[in-house]
């Protein structure tokens, strides 16, 4: 029998210039390998040749065969903006502006924008004093302006007149006191007649006198009466703070403003021209960018004169009509479609001008930055001094599945005689453009005669500034599951019905001690208390750019004592954990996802002191 794996000749005639056969011939049947063997040889170098193509070229290949790679998914962060110092007006972020981290050695910035317009609010302080908790804001008899030294009674409050409300917005006070800890001092924000609690507020900074006031978003205009050198002040917005016990000012006051804003990794594209449209149906347009519609669904524009048409993105043109005006987006390779059938979905006239005024490129693992990495402001401006990102980026995905390996795993069929699997649905819903985070889908047993099967899905969401979610957030929208439901029918047999729903969530809390590290100060152990908090609430998050390994929480996996160390590992200044106690389920079913609840956080001195002010409850 001839060795098939021997090398071929290599003398060949000059009328046979072809490449040396990928099988050799073999004349005699009955020596001739068993078909599986001859078919996998067939294939094999085919295999070695697909894996060493370019991701471009693997996404070409799959969109031929008409499939939709599951691309990456943007990173979302909070960034702070700093004010400048008695800047008395309102300023407006437009959509794209842009902030990156700061370039290091062997690594490219990474840079985020804002999707849409953003107003801060910024005022400035035109006067503080000393005033009775129960005293009338409009009677100012009583009104001490502040002075070095002054006392402030328990009874008493230091009021703040700001030239104008800031819904919101931080308010940053600069408040130099007596008090050895500052979590004794109560704010409230003036809002329609009474004064309300503005919740939890810090420190700047350890050992600052500057405190981080969060306004209320209904923080109302109050017309303030003059006040001995003072004029009136209408409009006013005020602030006020007192404490459990007396204390006394020991210098000047001052305000500056935070703002918030929400950018996506990634950059906006603005005006760019598609081309012209010839009037046929089933015209591409290809962009000069990659897209990424998980959080901004663009707009098409046809020009011709005077005339102007605007074309919406849908996800499929199955439900689209003849006056529909209806384009769909390839994200793989980055073009605009329009419908092959113009009696679904429309086509562009003749000779019209196709431009799309924005749209949204980038995304990837690497936009799940630290905490206080974002510090550049690319356009700069002189309103702004400075701005961070208090907390990590989360949710920048990889895409989770190159075809590159020829040995890739299987999914089980979702129905006996389906075309559909289960990897198919999954890839479905995450490449559906509808904020999709993950997917996991529940295939039928063998045998099975169940006509329904489940696909569970989470959807992306934005933790608050601690980092926890809301049941709500968790929970996919109606319009979601409806337009996944509708994506997923034809692919699925004659009968054959799927549910979309929402993973079922173990809710894990912790009851947590560490020991902060030698000469740390008291704020100092309060700031630790509430760092290791915010990293509780990462690593117990199912939520892609957190969890144990950053991919979220691991679908069915129990949460142990160990995780509450593993958690707290990179959380600076803890010398060690002395309590980690875990509360939840035992045992976490085999489709369902881990999530936060409660955790506390007690920070006790280097020598083993209980410091009940530095608990922090999230």
């Amino acid at each position: 029998m001839p060795d098939i794996d021997a090398a071929p000749p290599t003398t060949r005639t000059t009328e046979d210039n072809r490449p040396p056969p990928l099988i050799p011939f073999i004349d005699d049947p009955a020596a001739r390998p068993p078909f599986a063997r001859l078919f996998s040889e067939i294939l094999a170098p085919l295999a070695r040749n697909y894996n060493l193509l370019p991701d471009a070229a693997l996404r070409l290949f799959a969109d031929e065969l008409g499939e939709n790679l599951p691309l990456s998914a943007p990173a979302l962060a909070d960034i702070m903006v700093d004010m400048a110092p008695s800047l008395d007006q309102v300023v407006t972020l437009p959509p794209g502006t842009a902030f990156a981290t700061s370039s290091s050695e062997g690594a490219n910035p990474v840079v985020f924008s804002t999707l849409a317009e953003r107003v801060l609010e910024s005022a400035c302080l035109l006067t503080a004093g000393i005033l009775p908790t129960s005293a009338d804001t409009k009677g100012t008899a009583q009104f001490v302006p502040i002075a070095h030294d002054l006392p402030v009674e328990t009874a008493h409050c230091v009021l703040f007149v700001l030239s104008r409300p800031l819904p919101g917005m931080t308010c940053l006070v600069t408040l130099p006191t007596d008090i050895p800890d500052s979590a004794s001092m109560h704010w409230e924000a003036w809002q329609s007649g009474e004064w309300v609690s503005c919740g939890t507020s810090l420190s700047a900074a350890p050992k600052s006198a500057e405190f981080a006031v969060p306004v209320p978003p209904s923080h109302s205009p109050y017309d303030f009466p003059a006040t001995g050198e003072h004029p009136p002040a209408p409009g006013a917005g005020l602030l006020r703070c007192s404490a459990d016990s007396p204390f006394t000012l020991l210098g000047e006051a001052g305000v500056r403003c935070r703002g918030s804003v929400t950018a996506v990794q990634g950059e906006l594209v603005h005006d760019e021209i598609l081309g012209r449209s010839d009037g046929t149906p089933a015209q591409q347009f290809p962009l000069r960018q990659p897209i990424s519609t998980t959080y901004l669904r663009p707009l098409v524009e046809s020009v011709q004169d005077a005339h102007v048409e605007r074309w919406t993105m849908v996800d499929s043109f199955a439900a689209s009509g003849p006056l529909d005006r209806h384009f769909m987006v390839n994200a793989a390779t980055s073009r605009i479609a329009f419908s092959p059938d113009p009696q679904r979905g429309g086509t562009p006239p003749p000779g019209a001008t196709l431009r799309i005024p924005s749209y949204h490129c980038g995304g990837g693992a690497a936009g799940n930055v630290p905490g206080r990495s974002i510090s550049i402001l690319q356009t700069p401006r002189p309103e702004i001094t400075g701005v961070f990102n208090p907390y990590a980026a989360i949710g920048g995905t990889e895409p989770r599945d190159t075809h590159r390996s020829y040995t890739a795993r299987r999914r089980p069929v979702l129905l006996t005689g389906a075309s559909a699997t289960a990897q198919e649905c999954e890839d479905l819903a995450l490449s559906s453009g509808l904020g999709i985070a993950r997917a996991l889908c529940a295939p039928t047993a063998a045998g099975s005669q169940a006509a329904a099967v489940k696909l569970y899905v989470l959807p992306t969401a934005q933790p608050d500034t601690l980092g926890r979610l809301t049941e709500d957030q968790l929970t996919p929208s109606p319009d979601a599951v409806d337009a996944i439901r509708r994506d997923l029918g034809p692919r699925l047999p004659t009968g054959a019905d799927i549910i979309v729903t929402r993973f079922p969530l173990m809710q894990i809390s912790t009851a947590v001690t560490v020991r902060a590290e030698q000469w740390a100060s008291p704020q100092e152990r309060k700031t630790l208390a509430r760092d290791a908090c915010l990293a509780l609430y990462r690593y117990f998050s199912p939520l892609p750019g957190a969890g144990p390994s950053g991919d979220g929480w691991p679908v069915g996996q129990s949460a142990q004592n160990s995780d509450i160390h593993r958690a707290l590992l990179d959380v600076p200044n803890i010398d060690g954990v002395t309590r980690a106690e875990l509360r939840g389920p035992s045992a976490v079913p085999p489709h369902s996802l881990v999530c936060s609840g409660h955790h506390t956080v007690t920070c006790i001195t280097f020598d083993g002191q209980t410091d009940y002010d530095a608990t922090f409850r999230g």
